[in-house]
């Protein structure tokens, strides 16, 4: 069991969480100190070891917790105005990059996701920014022109004529790339169909044990011409993606198309969102988790499994043997550091905007 997160707390309750009888000689010194039992770090919470302690420390704790590489996910609280995180206080140009991510190079990131039924639950859509690196937040003074380098979003509805689909997708100048993850090629991979949403398809049995699902993308192009140049996968299956070197056929939802890719530039201005694009905006629409971003790594493929992990959440130290140069945002401080950078490399946090939350479940 697990002890209540309130209410009347009795030396009983604790005996019997820590595998003893209900009625055994108890100190609350000794129960801390391990005597009973070494103290589970895994719990969620957990007592501390510092004097003088108290029996409303014992609140939550689990004795029998497994540890977990995450605890808490990222919500956007609400939908519009976006709640979400922004680089504030740091500058992407300085301490990140000038020129990075570009599609002419080589990056990469990844991001556990779960959406839910926009019907019953305020909190999700059928649309949503997942990411953004721009400057609609940090204009100079009007009429300035907004300059958009990377951006993350996705679509889950009817899309007429051409029915349901189910895209992600990323574009910047010179590269724009999507998947439909309901599409007869990809629909076997990802167990999504093309009858409804996907937020509307919980019963998809490639969801992690808490709804999740893993999506990663490899950018490389030195594979430029050839469906290796964007790689997506779900979960740990590579997803088909193909490319054009011109505008696909009307209806193609999976593609990469490349339009001269060049050297991006990332100015003073430029700011790093996650959960959103720009305050004002809608959100994600989603629960994110384990956000991941490379931007100058086309990592290995081999990584992928890794961080899939068996749809359970990697260790940090799996996202880093990919490649050290990462901005990672696990979301397990709580506020005002949820968008703490624990990629130990930029340290690149960003600040809350309009008060998201740190929730559960996280990615399993």
């Amino acid at each position: 069991m697990t002890l209540p997160l309130s209410g009347t707390l009795e030396a009983s309750d604790i005996n019997v969480e820590l595998g003893r009888s209900a009625t055994a000689t108890f100190s609350i010194t000794d129960a801390v100190n391990g005597v009973y039992g070494a103290i589970n770090t895994c719990s969620l919470y957990y007592p501390n070891s510092v004097a003088p302690h108290a029996y409303s420390e014992w609140y939550g704790y689990n004795h029998n917790a497994v540890c977990l590489n995450s605890n808490f996910a990222f919500s956007p609280v609400q939908y519009t105005p976006a709640s979400f995180l922004r680089s504030d206080t740091l500058n992407y140009s300085t301490q990140v990059s000038t020129n990075k991510p570009s599609p002419n190079s080589t990056f990469s990131f990844s991001f556990w996701m779960k959406v839910g039924d926009y019907n019953t639950d305020p909190l999700y859509n059928f649309q949503g920014y997942i990411a953004a690196i721009n400057d609609r937040d940090n204009p100079p003074a009007p009429p300035a022109p907004t300059t958009e380098n990377f951006r993350l979003d996705w679509y889950g509805s009817d899309f007429p004529p051409y029915g349901i689909v189910n895209v992600i997708s990323f574009s910047m100048p010179g590269l724009g790339s999507s998947v439909n993850l309901s599409d007869g090629n990809n629909s076997s991979r990802t167990g999504f169909n093309d009858t409804e949403s996907m937020a509307l398809q919980s019963g998809n049995p490639n969801l992690g044990p808490n709804g999740y699902f893993l999506i990663t993308v490899i950018v490389d192009y030195s594979y430029i011409g050839t469906d290796n140049y964007v790689r997506w996968y779900f979960n740990d299956q590579l997803l088909e993606v193909p490319y054009y070197s011109s505008t696909p056929p009307a209806g193609t939802f999976s593609a990469t198309v490349p339009d001269n890719p060049q050297t991006l530039t990332y100015s003073s201005l430029m700011q790093l969102k996650v959960g959103g694009n720009y305050s004002g905006e809608i959100a994600c629409g989603c629960l994110l988790d384990g956000f991941a971003f490379w931007p100058d790594t086309a990592i290995d493929d081999s990584y992928v499994a890794a961080i899939y992990n068996g749809a359970s959440f990697a260790p940090t130290s799996t996202y880093q043997a990919a490649s050290g140069k990462l901005l990672f945002y696990n979301f397990e401080l709580d506020t005002p550091s949820i968008g703490t950078d624990t990629g130990n490399y930029y340290d690149f946090n960003l600040d809350e905007i309009n008060s998201p939350a740190r929730v559960t479940p996280p990615a399993p």
